[in-house]
Parts: structure tokens; C-alpha cells; sequence
């Protein structure tokens, strides 16, 4: 209930708000928290000034989450009363979010902001001390057992779907560092501010949003009422389109959204969800595993009775109806290679027709939660006779060139939506005999134009604290998002680690070329390389490799060859660089049972080119000597050489475009 006199209050209508922790009798040295606000409601009581504060302003019927968000959102002024509990509190840190949203969409609301105690904000080992107090919350949130046998209160559920506010309170100094702080002791300043605030804003910035809305509503009627004359035509081509366009539509999501993405299978096996589809017929979840014991073969074991698919809050589920291995290969019997080996599979379910679901089996450490699409996904449309691939308004670069790297980190893709998030996609080696301690670290960040966009998510790999493995003689793809980069106004961007390791000058190739997807390739002679895709445009041509070391137990080595050329027209083009591969010096570790997708780069080719012929390596007799020469073409064979035997080349093919 509001202060009495509201019939002469000066802010009639437009109550100031509080937000604030309430004493507690277990810790004496908090009482003073409400002996603040009480002495500022006598004051309000005094000046006529309206308010509204919790103890006063609920029935009981209400919920206090209800006043939690019209404290944030339906409120022109706002006290914060800043103390130790109030950043303790699971109730006050939600009213801080939505304190801190409003005035991010409303810039014009007042917030006051009082300490009340000797909270010291710049006090870094009391900041460290309050990160560790809601890291150890989520972390308890998270342990299995008790997040699956106990049900939640609603501000739990806010509190871990906001990260338990890990992120609040790192940014808090400089969000506060924005507003005056007054002192408890001396409230006669801030009741100047409000009432000088009232007596010179005569409307509220809330009843002029009322009003825009309100024509906004008169406008919208109109238009409504005129575009209902067209609703019949529109109908009818809706229809048309679906049948023939969105009936057939597949969603493919690559790294998506989960609540801790992994389950391991008695601590021997670590598996991950790497992408699903979803389309009218079937639901499929691509899985990779990864054998976490020793070097001793162990048996590949799949749960194909109790799996199954589930969607939130219903009461349907969806049966495992078919497993199978990736590339239309046997799953096989054991892991191949021992420890660090992986299996790539899938699993596929009737249609659950939805993006949002849970994968489920009778063991809950067995289980991924909350596997949600993210904004970076692909749909295939079946287009009257073929299917044909849509991302609208998403540049993907895949193999992006770059000036400087890391070794044996590569970056297979960059996704950029518009108005998205930014997927930097990776393929991280391993090459050493020991496991390797992977994660993404707090201070991972992309650069364009000058602007620092951090790391916002994380998918394949943990984030601090939590940390990944990456097992010996091994690679692992994960992903990191990032907020929108404006790819119309960028040409590279920079990828940074803790401000000293880099990967520089990462360039944006727009979607501007032809691509040709799995080409036709004749005479090839390039060993386990294949071609999966060349593309071309006006800066350069690509060519994309899948290398597959068949070996069970032996790593390969390779790198680009300088050597490598593309010949156009009758017209050499030598390469420029390489991308998911070392080129210049260093060598790249395929691991056993496993592929590498890589890129080389060559200088634009004339659009109308038809065919191009690919060249890894040339040898000439001048160059070489005769001895040498005539001892590489017994090695090699004659038909690496030319016509006239003045010349021999390996990984030699010819490549058709059109």
C-alpha cells in the first residue's frame, strides 16, 4: 500500500520504486539495511512523495516475482539501495537483471543508487569472494543428483537461466560507476534530486510510450482492416508455398545449444551432440564419442531400448528408431586406436516437430538436456526437383584466410547472421603423447572495426572454470559465439586469446562467387585427399581437401606444398596460401581413423572457366638435375611426366566446374 496522502503528492501516479535486501536476525551487521529504507519512507510519508516497496505494496495474493519485474519495468524511478546481502540474494540479483535490462531499452529512467554498508565495489578480492559465492551456487545447481531430485523454486530457475549472475557481477563496478552513489547517512541530497526530478518532468517517459503505443495501435488497426481485403489471395498462395516448399523443409543445426552438452558412459566414454536435423519424418542427432580409458581396445556399447526423445513439459516421447555410423560405414565393434579414439554416429527418431527437446535414457547421467537450435542454422527446401540450401542473410566463410595463426588450431568456419551472433567454428590438434587441458578462457575475444566483442557461449568445449580434455595423438571441433559482427562493413576480423595470442586478419570472403559442391575430378592421384568443394570469386579461388588417414594406429603428417598450382585456360595460377593446414613451415597431425578439411588458395580464374587442373607438385629436369630427375621419375613412374619428359608432377587432377 502506498504512503497516504496520495491526493497531494507530487508525483501522483508515478511512484519511486525500491529495491533493496531485508535485514536478517542471523546476521546482525545487515539490520541496518532496512533502518535505511524505513527512514526514507517516513521522509516520502512527510514529503508527500507516492512509493512502492515490497513489504508494503504485496498482497497476498501476488507474486513477489510479479513486483520483481514492475520494479524493473513499469518504473520511472528507482532507489537502489546497494548492499553485501543484496548481492547475495537470488531475489534481489533478479531485480538487478530487470533493473538493468529497462534501462538499457529505456534510457531515460531514473536510478539512485545508496550504500548502505561499507561495500566496496573496487575491492577486488570482495569481488573474487562474491564470483566464487554464485559459481559455487550454479555449480551445486548443476550436479545431477540434485538438480534432478529436488524441484525449483522460480528464482533458482531465473538465477541459472541468467548464469547465475557470474557475469552481473564481474560488470557491476562499471555499471554502477555510471550513477552517483549517496551516502545512507545523508538522505537530505536525495530527496532534492526526486523532488527536483517531479517538479521539472511534468510526464512520465512510461505515459509517452503509452501514447506512441497507442496511435501505433490506431495506425496498425487501419492497416489491418485494409490488408484484410487481401487476406483470401494471400491465403491461397500461403497454401501453395507450403505444399510445395516448407512441407519438405529440413533444419539443420551444427553445435547447438544444450545444457552441458556431454554424458560419459561409466567414465570410459565422452560424447557429444556435434548437429541435429529436423525435418517432417524424422529427428536426427549426429553424435561423436570419444574412448576415455586406456590404450586398450574397449567395445562400443549403445543403450538402443531405452533411448529416446522428449520435449519440454510434455508427456509424449519419441523411440530410438535407427542407429547408424556416419558416411554409410558399419559401426564398429570396438574403438579404433584405444584411448582418444572417437566414433562418429547418428541416431534417428520419429519427427518430434520441434527444435527444442531433451535426449533421454533410464540412466540420468546418460541424458543431454535442453537442446535448443541456435541462430546459426541451415534449412534445406525441397524446390520442386531439387533440394536446394538456404541460410537468408548469414555470410559463411569456410577455410577463411589468415595473416598469422596458431599452431595446430585452425579455424574451419566463420558464421555471421545478420542481427545474430558470430560462430567462429575449430579444429584443434593434439599432437603430443600426454592429455592436454583445453578451455575457453574469460578474456576470448573477436575484434572488427576496432570493437571487442567477447565470448558469449561455447559448444564442444567447457567454459571456465569447468575445463575439456584433448586426449593424445587426437583432434577435437568445438565452437565459440560471439555478439553480431556487421560482415557489410567488415572485411577481416581478429580472433584473441587473454590479449597475446592471436589468429590476425581473418578475412570475410563475401558470398559473392560460384560454388561448385563435391566437383567432378578426373585422373586424380592425390593420395587420401579429396575434393569436396571449390569456390570462386573475384579475390580468389579456393579449393577445399578432406584428408582421411585410414591408419587404425598411425598419425600422418602433412603440409600445403608451395609447389601447388592451378592451371586456367592454358594459364598458371601459383598458390597464394593455405587455411586448416600448414603451409610454409610446421606440419599438420591427421590422428588415426580420422579426417582433415583444409583449404588452398589460389588467385582468381576468368568466370567463364569450365575445367582447371590442379597440380600439388612439379619437378623440372633444369632444376633438379638429371641424376635427381631421372632418379624421381623411377620412384614416381613415367606417367607423372610430361609429353616431352622435361618435367614430372605429382597430386596431379583435372577439376570440372561447369
Amino acid at each position: 500500500m502506498n504512503n497516504t496522502q496520495q491526493n497531494k503528492s507530487i508525483n501522483k501516479g508515478r511512484p519511486v520504486y525500491f529495491s533493496y535486501a531485508r535485514n536478517s536476525i542471523r546476521k546482525p551487521e545487515w539490520e541496518h539495511i532496512s533502518d535505511c529504507v524505513t527512514k526514507m519512507l517516513d521522509i516520502f510519508s512527510e514529503q508527500n512523495i507516492e512509493y512502492r516497496v515490497d513489504v508494503r505494496s504485496i498482497g497476498s495474493g501476488d507474486k513477489i516475482s510479479d513486483f520483481e519485474k514492475e520494479i524493473g519495468w513499469n518504473s520511472e524511478m528507482v532507489i537502489l539501495v546497494i548492499s553485501d546481502k543484496y548481492f547475495r540474494s537470488l531475489h534481489c540479483m533478479y531485480e538487478f537483471v530487470q533493473i538493468k535490462q529497462a534501462l538499457k531499452k529505456h534510457p531515460e529512467k531514473r536510478l539512485i543508487c545508496i550504500k548502505s554498508d561499507n561495500v566496496d565495489l573496487s575491492d577486488q578480492k570482495y569481488m573474487m569472494e562474491l564470483e566464487h559465492y554464485w559459481g559455487d551456487q550454479k555449480q551445486e545447481y548443476e550436479t545431477i543428483d540434485f538438480h534432478h531430485l529436488r524441484s525449483h523454486s522460480e528464482t533458482e530457475k531465473a538465477a541459472y537461466k541468467n548464469g547465475f549472475y557470474l557475469n552481473e557481477i564481474r560488470t557491476l563496478k562499471s555499471f554502477i560507476d555510471n550513477y552517483k552513489l549517496y551516502d545512507a547517512d545523508n538522505l537530505t541530497p536525495i530527496i532534492n534530486e526526486i523532488t527536483d526530478y517531479y517538479a521539472n518532468t511534468k510526464k512520465s517517459f512510461l505515459l509517452r510510450i503509452q501514447e506512441r503505443r497507442a496511435k501505433f495501435a490506431k495506425l496498425r488497426s487501419f492497416i489491418i482492416g485494409y490488408m484484410l481485403l487481401l487476406l483470401f489471395v494471400g491465403s491461397v498462395i500461403g497454401l501453395y508455398v507450403y505444399y510445395s516448399t516448407f512441407r519438405d523443409r529440413i533444419i539443420i543445426v551444427d553445435y547447438p545449444d544444450c545444457q552441458e552438452n556431454c554424458y560419459v558412459h561409466n567414465e570410459e566414454v565422452y560424447t557429444t551432440i556435434t548437429k541435429y536435423t529436423v525435418d517432417t519424418t524424422y529427428t536426427t542427432l549426429y553424435f561423436r564419442s570419444i574412448n576415455l580409458t586406456d590404450d586398450t581396445m574397449r567395445r562400443v556399447e549403445y543403450d538402443t531400448v531405452n533411448t529416446r526423445l522428449d520435449r519440454f513439459m510434455a508427456t509424449k516421447s519419441y523411440p530410438l528408431l535407427e542407429i547408424g555410423s556416419i558416411n554409410n560405414q558399419k559401426l564398429p565393434e570396438y574403438y579404433p586406436g584405444g584411448r582418444g579414439a572417437t566414433v562418429d554416429y547418428y541416431m534417428k527418431f520419429a519427427s518430434i516437430g520441434a527444435t527444442d527437446f531433451d535426449f533421454l535414457t533410464d540412466n540420468p547421467s546418460h541424458c543431454i538436456y535442453e537442446i535448443i537450435e541456435r541462430t546459426n542454422h541451415e534449412i534445406e527446401k525441397k524446390w520442386f526437383s531439387g533440394w536446394v540450401k538456404s541460410n537468408p542473410l548469414c555470410l559463411t566463410v569456410e577455410h577463411p584466410e589468415y595473416s598469422q595463426g596458431i599452431k595446430n588450431l585452425y579455424i574451419k568456419q566463420i558464421e555471421i547472421r545478420l542481427l545474430g551472433e558470430t560462430a567462429l567454428i575449430f579444429h584443434m590438434i593434439n599432437p603430443s603423447t600426454n592429455d592436454t587441458t583445453l578451455f575457453s578462457p574469460n578474456e576470448c575475444y573477436i575484434v572488427a572495426n576496432g570493437d571487442t566483442l567477447k565470448c558469449i557461449s561455447a559448444n564442444g568445449i567447457k567454459l571456465l572454470p569447468y575445463r575439456s580434455i584433448a586426449y593424445p595423438k587426437s583432434s577435437m571441433d568445438f565452437a565459440l559465439f560471439f555478439d553480431y559482427v556487421d560482415y557489410f562493413n567488415n572485411d577481416s576480423i581478429d580472433f584473441v586469446i587473454n590479449d597475446s595470442t592471436k589468429i590476425c586478419g581473418l578475412k570475410l570472403r563475401k558470398r559473392n562467387y560460384s560454388t561448385v559442391e563435391n566437383p567432378i575430378v578426373s585422373g586424380y592421384n592425390f593420395g587420401g585427399a579429396n575434393v569436396t568443394k571449390v569456390e570462386i570469386d573475384s579475390t580468389a579461388t579456393v579449393i577445399h581437401f578432406r584428408y582421411t588417414n585410414s591408419f587404425k594406429n598411425n598419425p600422418i603428417f602433412a603440409r600445403a606444398s608451395q609447389r601447388s598450382y592451378i592451371q586456367a585456360n592454358g594459364k598458371k595460377y601459383p598458390i597464394q596460401n593455405a587455411s586448416g593446414i600448414a603451409f610454409q613451415s610446421g606440419m599438420t597431425m591427421i590422428p588415426p581413423h580420422s579426417s582433415l578439411d583444409y583449404g588452398l588458395i589460389f588467385p582468381p580464374i576468368p568466370p567463364e572457366t569450365e575445367t582447371i587442373n590442379f597440380v600439388n607438385t612439379e619437378f623440372s629436369r633444369e632444376q633438379t638435375g638429371d641424376q635427381r630427375f631421372r632418379a624421381l621419375i623411377y620412384l614416381l613412374g613415367s606417367e607423372c611426366a610430361n609429353e616431352t619428359g622435361d618435367t614430372i608432377s605429382t597430386g596431379s587432377f583435372g577439376i570440372k566446374l561447369k
